[in-house]
């Protein structure tokens, strides 16, 4: 027969189990979202209506985020600690290639970073608009170190 001490014994093992299961995941989401460029939640992608979705749009980005990153990697130990951001604008052309690229706003130490981005970002091939000719997009990318 199991005594009282027993079952909360197992009980207690249990929670305990389970919390540091949740505690080790937890913190390795937290490292990885920490690494990556990516901001908390889903960006805002201003783009002009017609010619393809956001969802198109996130795609590729999403697709070649691990270009942004090693651009950004590549210049980790000089940056500050601080958060920093790059945000760009992009036109889309009628074969869904990137036809020119401008940046709108960065943190001041992101000269490399962004000019290494904006070369990556112009290789990228996005679907080939239906609805027009051109698609204007606006998208910021969110940095941090871990």
């Amino acid at each position: 027969m199991i005594s009282q001490t027993q079952n909360r014994d197992k009980s207690i093992y249990a929670s305990r189990s389970r919390y540091l299961g949740f505690l080790v995941f937890w913190v390795a989401i937290s490292l990885v979202a920490q690494a990556c460029p990516t901001p908390a939640s889903k960006p805002a992608i201003k783009y002009n209506q017609g010619g393809l979705t956001s969802e198109e749009i996130r795609d590729v980005i999403v697709k070649n985020l691990n270009q942004i990153r090693a651009c950004y990697e590549t210049e980790l130990k000089p940056l500050p600690a601080a958060p920093q951001y790059l945000k760009v604008r992009f036109e889309i052309g009628k074969l869904g290639q990137v036809k020119s690229i401008k940046v709108l706003q960065k943190s001041s130490e992101l000269g490399s970073v962004a000019q290494c981005s904006v070369s990556s970002i112009v290789r990228w091939k996005f679907p080939a608009p239906r609805d027009t000719e051109t698609v204007r997009v606006t998208y910021p990318f969110y940095f941090s170190k871990s």
